[in-house]
C-alpha cells in the first residue's frame, strides 16, 4: 500500500483524498471496518495513516484516516490518551473531520461497495456513537465519487467537498439531509476539491485543483447564494495544487499547497501559501527547505488568530526521504518549526488543529520499510513531540 500523499509526491502514491487525476481513478479493495486492535506501545502507533484532526477542547479531539488494509481509522483524545473508536461501521477511507462540540462531529471520505465503485461516505458522532448518514453520489455508473474535506458551522450548516468523476463535488448539510450544490468545473477533466472552510453561512472557501496533465490550483467561494471560481496566483510554471484552506473572517483567510518550480527535468515542487485580505489572494513567502530539484509541499493550514497560524506538510531531504514540515505564522512572517524526524523512509504530516498558542495537534504517517504507522504530534507551546 502506498501512503496517502499530496499531489506531485511519490509516483504511484495515493493522492490526498484518494482522488486520482481524471476523476476518482484509484479503486481500492476495502477490508472489514472493525476498529483496530490496540497495539503494543503507544496507542497512536497503529498500522495506517491519519489524514485529518479536529480538536474541540484540551480533553476532546478526533483524528481520522485509514489502516494499511484500507479500512477506516478513528482515534479519540480524552485529555489523557488516544484510543481507537468502536462501532464506526462499514469500511471506509476517512479523509476529513470537523468537530463542533462533544456531541456533534462530522467525518467524510470514500468507500467501496464493489469493484470499480467508489462512493461518498459521511459519518456523524452524536456523543454516544458514530452513524452513517446518507450522502449523494451523483457520478455516472459505476460511481466514482469521494469526499476529502468537511467544515461545520452549526448543527444545521455544514459543507463537504471532493470529486465526482471529472467534476468537483460540493455537498451541504441543512440539519436534515446532505444535498449536492452546483459548483464550477473549469477544466474538462481532473476537477477536484480537497478542503473546505466556512467562516459564516455566506462566506465559505473550497480549494483543490483543475486539469489532468498540468493541474492548476483551484479556488472556489460561496457567497450565500452560489459557488464561483476566484482568481489566484499561479507561481513557477503555473502548475500546482491547493490542498488546505482556513477562513478566519471575510478579510482574513489562508490557503496552502505546492507549485511546480520547473527546475530541470525532475519533479520539483515548493511550498505555496496564499492569503486573502478581503479583496484578493496573494502569495506569501514561505520556507521551502528541501534540496532542488525535490519536493516540498503543504497539506493543511489552521489559524487561531491573525497572528497565530500553523501549516503542515512534508519536505524531501537529501537522501530522498521525507520529513515533517511544520510552519508557523506570527503575524509578520512564516517560519519553520522543528518537529520529530521518524521512520526508515521518513514521515509526513497531513492535518493540524490548534486550540491555543500552547496546545495544538498534528497528524500524519511514519513510513517504514514494510508498513506505515500513524503519526500524532502535540505542541505544548515550546516544542512538537510525538504523542
Amino acid at each position: 500500500m502506498n501512503p496517502v500523499s499530496f499531489p506531485h509526491r511519490v509516483p504511484g502514491g495515493l493522492r490526498l483524498s484518494g482522488l486520482a487525476t481524471g476523476g476518482l481513478g484509484l479503486v481500492v479493495a476495502l477490508a472489514a471496518g472493525a476498529a483496530p486492535s490496540p497495539p503494543r506501545g503507544p496507542i497512536t502507533n497503529l498500522r495506517g495513516q491519519l489524514i485529518s484532526v479536529s480538536a474541540v477542547s484540551p480533553s476532546d479531539a478526533w483524528a481520522v484516516g485509514l489502516t494499511n488494509r484500507h479500512a477506516d481509522l478513528v482515534l479519540h483524545w480524552n485529555g489523557t490518551r488516544w484510543t481507537p473508536a468502536t462501532g464506526v461501521g462499514p469500511a471506509t477511507e476517512l479523509l476529513g473531520v470537523s468537530a463542533l462540540s462533544a456531541n456533534d462531529v462530522w467525518a467524510v471520505g470514500q468507500g467501496s461497495s464493489g469493484r470499480r465503485v467508489l462512493e461518498t461516505v459521511v459519518l456523524h458522532w452524536n456523543g454516544t456513537r458514530w452513524a452513517h448518514v446518507a450522502s449523494p453520489n451523483p457520478g455516472p455508473a459505476p460511481p466514482r465519487d469521494g469526499l476529502a474535506g468537511v467544515s461545520a458551522l452549526s448543527p444545521s450548516d455544514a459543507w463537504a467537498v471532493g470529486g465526482s468523476g471529472h467534476n468537483t463535488l460540493v455537498l451541504h448539510w441543512n440539519g436534515t439531509r446532505w444535498a449536492q450544490v452546483a459548483s464550477p468545473d473549469p477544466s474538462r477533466s481532473g476537477n477536484q476539491l480537497f478542503a473546505v472552510s466556512a467562516a459564516s453561512p455566506s462566506d465559505v472557501w473550497a480549494v483543490g485543483e483543475s486539469g489532468t496533465s498540468s493541474p492548476r490550483g483551484l479556488m472556489l467561494h460561496w457567497n450565500g447564494t452560489a459557488w464561483a471560481q476566484v482568481p489566484i496566483p499561479h507561481p513557477g510554471r503555473g502548475t500546482g495544487t491547493l490542498t488546505g484552506v482556513d477562513a478566519l473572517s471575510r478579510s482574513d483567510a489562508w490557503a496552502v499547497g505546492s507549485y511546480d518550480t520547473g527546475r530541470g527535468t525532475r519533479i520539483s515542487a515548493k511550498t505555496l501559501v496564499l492569503h486573502w485580505n478581503g479583496t484578493n489572494w496573494t502569495q506569501v513567502t514561505t520556507p521551502s527547505p528541501g534540496p532542488v530539484p525535490m519536493i516540498d509541499s503543504l497539506a493543511e493550514v489552521s489559524a487561531l488568530s491573525p497572528s497565530d497560524a500553523w501549516a503542515v506538510g512534508e519536505s524531501t531531504i537529501s537522501n530522498g526521504n521525507t520529513e515533517p514540515l511544520v510552519l508557523h505564522w506570527n503575524g509578520t512572517s512564516w517560519a519553520q518549526v522543528a518537529s520529530p524526524q521518524l521512520g526508515h523512509f521518513g514521515s509526513s504530516l497531513f492535518g493540524v488543529s490548534p486550540l491555543s498558542p500552547g496546545d495544538a495537534w498534528a497528524v500524519g504517517v511514519v513510513i517504514n520499510a514494510n508498513n506505515f504507522t500513524t503519526l500524532v504530534l502535540h505542541w505544548n507551546g515550546t516544542s512538537w513531540t510525538r504523542s
